[in-house]
């Protein structure tokens, strides 16, 4: 397993590196960082990174802290990665449409500890614990019930990494 944090320009270097570790049954776990996001919104990178794993059907994975736009998250679900979502979404609407579009085996739940704390948390530091709240706020988006939201994320959580 390969954890980078990766600057977008550097993105062709990435593709020749995933071309290796896919072919080995090995994993990436990539952050893909933007040096201005008010001159380069994040979602605009999203087509950028859908672009190079098109050549690699075989790769997994899982598109942390999504934030694009749901003809992205279709590319994503296509391609057969999950879909995780923040304490945002316990503040901001922005999300509801996309998170209703993703099928509830594809969704997963996050805090981003220790950033973007989740309503009632906002302001304090973020703590694993409250993804309950997420938790919480994708079941009312999905119109399932809590338990059910969270059995199903738990599932999910483990088929990804390989336990279920």
């Amino acid at each position: 397993t390969i954890h980078a944090g990766i600057l977008l320009q550097h993105l062709p270097l990435v593709s020749k590196r995933l071309a290796g570790i896919v072919s080995r049954g090995g994993s990436l776990i990539a952050h893909w960082m933007v040096k201005n996001r008010k001159q380069n919104p994040l979602y605009e990178y999203y087509d950028d990174v859908l672009a190079i794993l098109k050549d690699y059907p075989t790769a997994r994975g899982n598109a942390h802290f999504f934030a694009g736009t749901i003809e992205q998250a279709k590319k994503f679900l296509d391609l057969g990665f999950t879909l995780s979502f923040t304490g945002v979404i316990t503040f901001t609407h922005d999300y509801d449409e996309l998170i209703k579009f993703v099928p509830l085996d594809r969704l997963m739940a996050e805090t981003d500890a220790p950033y973007v704390a989740p309503v009632p948390y906002r302001g304090k530091r973020g703590e694993p614990l409250y993804v309950a709240e997420v938790i919480k706020q994708m079941a009312e988006i999905k119109v399932v019930a809590p338990a059910v939201m969270g059995q199903t994320l738990l599932r999910n959580a483990l088929a990804f990494i390989g336990s279920a």
